[in-house]
């Protein structure tokens, strides 16, 4: 018997890229290109499962410590303006000082039109400021990286006033952002 016979035959008659997944292992959930599929003959390399991760975790947190700056997106410089739910092309930050009581505005507006990396942006202006915590509706990967590497603990907050939404972190109501 040839050895073509033996092999397994695509539709132009050539030899086939081999197996596919192993019949021995369960289907798990893989991210492209890894896995078991092969590239030859047989059936292939067998690789453990990446886990994928839950994208924006959150979780409600008891605040132990009260934090001293609190920057919230928002659209104007008053705490009775509403939050902005964006938080790197938010027009301005309204960072509140809990103890001296004294909020100072941080204007954006160079990041609300700016093409790329506006939240990564946002996020260092804030590191800069000293900020411990920050209030937004929504943190991207990338600015909330540069906040959680510099210890900043970002919460998430439905639009709200900035003096309500500062109320609710201290009395322990917001959920933080985990990543």
């Amino acid at each position: 018997m040839p050895i073509r016979e033996k092999r397994k035959l695509n539709r132009s008659g050539r030899p086939g890229r081999g197996e596919g997944r192993c019949e021995s292992e369960p289907q798990q959930d893989m991210r492209r290109g890894a896995g078991d599929r092969g590239k030859g003959f047989g059936p292939g390399r067998r690789q453990a499962a990446i886990p994928v991760s839950p994208v924006n975790q959150v979780t409600q947190v008891k605040i132990e410590k009260p934090f001293m700056k609190i920057a919230i997106s928002t659209t104007e410089n008053s705490s009775d303006a509403l939050m902005d739910e964006r938080f790197g092309r938010a027009p301005g930050f309204l960072l509140f000082d809990t103890g001296t009581s004294k909020n100072e505005f941080i204007n954006n507006q160079t990041n609300v039109a700016a093409r790329q990396s506006a939240g990564i942006q946002s996020a260092q202006a804030l590191v800069n400021k000293g900020v411990e915590a920050v209030i937004s509706g929504h943190c991207g990967p990338k600015a909330f990286r540069v906040l959680n590497d510099a210890g900043v603990k970002v919460f998430m907050s439905a639009p709200v006033k900035v003096s309500e939404a500062v109320s609710r972190l201290q009395a322990g109501e917001l959920e933080q952002q985990l990543s």
